[in-house]
């Protein structure tokens, strides 16, 4: 039996404390879907049977996500698992101390997936090389294999998310049609997704690739180019969005420009610099005060029939 362990929150995790308290690493938002959406798909292409998640960060939401969407089979998984742990482990020999880890090992090789980390080859793709002693103790964020007797990693590096950068880079390219890892919605033309419920309002000019999620709305005359725009969230009459990613349930101002930013709620990042400014103001960016959905359809209704595609 193949088994793997996804880790999400290590040391080098730390800096989603800060940035977005209250939410797992496992939950952080990349290109429409949570990170550990992309983790069990990777796990998915190993022909994995059983599937771990191990979080010092352990999420009420994220437990009955996977309870709700993931249980049973799924990308070729047949037993799914979340589980919390009580400290943030410092590399894989603290995982071998584990009894659960020990069991696992004994039934067959196990994939690690250390952190926020996400495998860019496919099974027999790759060469591998030993782990180091060092690497062991103090381990850095990547994909890792045991076999029983030791730990091997690919000799092709994963793409890692270490910061705020990496956090944006990940969902852009993500979007920018690799086909590494599927992407929510379809695609309505060449690098453009679209997603159920979706409202793009007339003028309204979109640059691929990307990402409109479910129940989003984009306002007269916005300009979106390479973004993601998420899951109940509005974009504002004459906003002009670049190499940003706009959280769920998030509202961007009219007019406003943002270029190389994430927008979560009030909470606007530079990705760059990994600062960050609290606005909470609804002519700027806040959370979407959502009305009755009967109200929202008749919203549908009157933006002019454009509903998921470009006018």
């Amino acid at each position: 039996m193949t088994s793997a362990v996804f880790v999400p929150r290590t040391a080098a995790a730390s800096w989603t404390d800060e940035v977005l308290p209250g939410l797992s690493p496992a939950e952080l938002p990349v290109a429409g879907r949570p990170f550990v959406d992309y983790a069990l798909e990777a796990a998915g292409r190993f022909g994995v049977d059983f599937a771990d998640t191990w979080d010092a960060r352990w999420s009420p939401r994220l437990a009955v996500r996977l309870g709700e969407r993931l249980t049973g089979q799924r990308d070729g998984l047949c037993d799914i698992a979340y589980n919390r742990i009580r400290e943030v482990p410092r590399g894989l020999r603290d995982l071998e101390r584990a009894a659960t880890f020990r069991e696992q090992s004994g039934k067959g090789p196990v994939i690690v997936l250390w952190g926020l980390a996400l495998p860019l080859y496919q099974p027999g793709e790759t060469s591998y090389v030993p782990v180091t002693e060092k690497e062991a103790l103090l381990t850095p964020v990547g994909v890792y294999h045991f076999d029983g007797d030791r730990w091997i990693r690919p000799s092709v590096r994963p793409f890692t998310v270490n910061d705020t950068a990496s956090w944006l880079e990940l969902s852009l390219w993500l979007l920018s049609g690799s086909g590494a890892y599927t992407l929510p919605g379809y695609s309505a033309e060449k690098g453009v997704h679209i997603c159920r419920n979706v409202v793009t309002e007339r003028g309204v000019r979109i640059e691929p690739p990307a990402l409109l999620c479910d129940d989003s709305w984009c306002a007269r005359n916005a300009r979106l180019r390479r973004v993601v725009v998420g899951r109940g969230a509005f974009v504002g009459e004459a906003a002009r969005l670049s190499n940003t990613v706009v959280g769920d349930e998030t509202m961007v101002g009219e007019g406003l420009e943002l270029n190389g930013k994430i927008v979560m709620g009030g909470r606007v990042i530079d990705a760059a610099t990994g600062t960050w400014v609290d606005v909470e103001d609804d002519g700027m960016a806040s959370r979407v005060r959502r009305a009755p959905a009967w109200m929202r359809a008749i919203g549908r209704f009157l933006a002019g029939a454009s509903r998921g595609r470009r006018p």
